[in-house]
């Protein structure tokens, strides 16, 4: 089972994942749809990047995206 910072982790990169590709999300934007801090966030935009799921870009319209293509699939089993 997950713990609840890697459930929330898995909730950051499914936001990364949803975004266009010409449109690199930010820490702000993923912190305000999500409703967490933004330094919240960028721990666990920290750890996805030390685990190679997302890549940053800097400048101007940088941000983050997907390193890869990735499967997400979340099974829940009760």
């Amino acid at each position: 089972m997950l713990n609840k910072r890697s459930m929330q982790g898995l909730k950051v990169v499914s936001y990364i994942a949803s975004a266009p590709l010409h449109a690199p999300a930010t820490a702000d934007q993923i912190a305000k749809k999500l409703e967490f801090s933004v330094s919240y966030v960028e721990g666990l935009l920290k750890d996805a990047k030390a685990a190679q799921l997302i890549k940053s870009i800097r400048g101007p319209g940088g941000g983050y995206q997907l390193a890869q293509a990735l499967d997400l699939s979340l099974i829940h089993i009760s």
